[in-house]
């Protein structure tokens, strides 16, 4: 938090960001090694052999074949902040607030209305689960191709 606050970025959806891309990207990267080390050397050598350039054989070849990886990545870095509260309750103002905290915002103090409440949750997890069932297939196959050895 000092960081955000010397460099000016703090109390802003940049702030927010910068925080955000430092809490996850260990987590991207991390995953996303994984499954290039997963794809096979063969199909380097033979994209190789066929005169294709070290650019070329990533751009064409190893991300190709990496999209549910892509696709599991999305979808965990996304849930995950998403989902994450306390960063942006303690970096946000009344214009830079998240979902989740404007959802906590809707509990009276005095009062319960619980269709409000009710309704506030379901257009907070409307956003996350279309972003699943759109990348939902490539997710499932992104997590199983760690797993299975074929």
């Amino acid at each position: 938090m000092q960081l955000v606050a010397a460099t000016g970025l703090a109390l802003t959806h940049a702030g927010l960001i910068v925080s955000y891309l430092i809490l996850n990207v260990p987590l991207a990267s991390t995953l996303m090694a994984t499954f290039f080390f997963s794809v096979p050397r063969e199909l380097e050598e033979s994209a190789e052999v066929d005169g294709a350039s070290r650019l070329q054989i990533f751009f064409k070849i190893v991300s190709m074949t990496s999209l549910p990886a892509y696709a599991s990545t999305a979808i965990l870095v996304f849930i995950q902040v998403w989902n994450e509260f306390l960063l942006a309750l303690t970096l946000s103002t009344p214009y830079t607030t998240t979902v989740q905290v404007k959802l906590t915002e809707i509990k009276g103090s005095y009062v319960a209305l619980y269709n409000l409440q009710m309704a506030a949750a379901l257009m907070t997890v409307l956003i996350p689960l279309g972003f699943f069932l759109l990348l939902g297939k490539y997710f499932i196959r992104g997590i199983l191709a760690g797993a299975l050895k074929g």
